[in-house]
C-alpha cells in the first residue's frame, strides 16, 4: 500500500511562540561541552545505555535499513529534516526540491551521487513522496511520509535517554515525545547551526573515516562494542550479519578494513574491539549528546 505523505503538523498554535533558536557555537565550544560530559561519572554508564539502545533500535529497524545503512545515507536523512523544519515553520507544506537538498549535501561533503540514491530508495520504500513542482514543471518535490516522520523520534530516544542519565532536570525524553514542536525547533536550531559551518561529524574524524561512509561500519562496531559492554561474547560475522541484514561478505571486508585502520583486532578467529574504537566512539557519543542537548533545550539561548 503506498503511504501518503504526511500532512503539516500545527506548528502555529494560536498563542505559542517559537522558542528562541540555540546560539552558535565554533568547534572549539562544542568540543568543550562534549568533553564536560566525558568528565561526568555518570558517562561511562551513559555511552553503555546509548550503544545498547542504539543496536537495539538499528536491529529493529529493518524499515529504515537499506536508508541508513552507512552515515553518508544518515546524514542526507538528517539534512532533510532542518530544511522541512524551517519550510513548515514559514508556513510551508515542507515539500523540498532536490536542488535544496543538493546544496545543503555539498556543504556537508555528501555526493550528489549517495543524495540521488538515497533519494531514489526512500521513495522506493515509503519513506518519501515524489510529485511534480507546480513551480518548475522541471523539478520534483520531495515530502516526507509519516513513516518519514516517525524517524526521528526512534534515533533521538537513545540519546535523550543517555542525557538524562546525565544532566539532572525536567526528562528531555518524555519532552520530545510529548511536544511535536520540540523537533521542529529542535531541526531548525540545528540547522541554523550546520549552515554556520558547524559539522559535528569533523570532530572525530578518523572514526568517522571508517564508520561514515563505509556501509554496516556504525552496525558492526556498536555491535562489538556492545557485547563487551554487557560482557557477553563477541558477535560472530555471521551473527551480525543476520542481526543487521547484512551479508557476510560484507562484514568480513569491514572487518579487514576496520583491522587495517586499527579499530578491530581478530584474535583466534574472534573480531574485537581496540582502544582505538573504543575511544573513537565514546568520543563521538560524547559530541552527539552534546549537540543535541544544546538544540533540544529551546530554553539556552537566544538568537533571533
Amino acid at each position: 500500500m503506498a503511504r501518503t505523505a504526511a500532512s503539516s503538523p500545527d506548528w502555529h498554535v494560536a498563542g505559542y511562540e517559537p522558542p528562541p533558536l540555540a546560539p552558535i557555537r565554533t568547534e572549539a565550544e562544542l568540543l568543550a561541552e562534549a568533553d564536560a560530559l566525558k568528565a561526568l561519572p555518570s558517562f561511562d554508564s551513559a555511552v553503555k545505555r546509548y550503544t545498547r539502545d542504539m543496536v537495539a533500535f538499528r536491529e529493529a529497524a529493518r524499515p529504515y535499513g537499506k536508508l541508513i545503512a552507512n552515515e553518508d545515507r544518515f546524514r542526507v536523512v538528517n539534512f532533510f529534516f532542518p530544511l522541512w523544519a524551517e519550510s513548515l515553520a514559514s508556513g510551508g507544506s515542507g515539500a523540498l526540491t532536490y536542488g535544496e537538498l543538493y546544496e545543503v549535501c555539498r556543504r556537508g561533503e555528501v555526493t550528489s551521487r549517495v543524495l540521488k540514491n538515497t533519494l531514489a530508495l526512500a521513495v522506493h520504500l515509503g519513506f518519501l513522496t515524489r510529485a511534480p513542482n507546480p513551480l518548475d514543471r522541471r523539478s520534483r518535490l520531495y515530502a516526507p511520509t509519516e513513516l518519514m516522520v516517525r524517524f526521528p523520534y526512534q534515533w533521538m530516544v537513545p540519546a535523550t535517554v543517555a542525557i538524562d542519565m546525565l544532566i539532572p532536570g525536567p526528562s528531555l525524553t518524555e519532552r520530545i515525545q510529548s511536544d511535536f514542536r520540540l523537533l521542529i525547533h529542535f531541526f531548525r536550531s540545528a540547522g541554523r547551526e550546520f549552515d554556520a559551518g558547524l559539522q559535528p561529524a569533523r570532530l572525530v574524524p578518523r572514526f568517522m573515516q571508517f564508520s561514515g561512509h563505509k556501509e554496516g561500519a556504525t552496525l558492526l562496531a556498536m555491535s562489538l562494542l556492545a557485547a563487551e559492554m554487557a560482557e557477553l561474547p563477541y558477535p560472530t560475522r555471521s551473527e551480525v550479519a543476520e542481526q543487521f541484514a547484512l551479508t557476510k561478505s560484507q562484514v568480513s571486508q569491514l572487518v579487514a578494513t576496520g583491522v587495517e585502520m586499527g579499530f578491530f583486532a581478530v584474535t583466534e578467529g574472534v573480531t574485537h574491539p581496540t582502544d582505538a574504537l573504543r575511544q573513537g566512539h565514546a568520543d563521538w557519543v560524547a559530541v552527539a549528546l552534546a549537540f543535541l542537548n544544546h538544540h533540544l533545550r529551546p530554553e539556552v539561548g537566544a538568537t533571533a
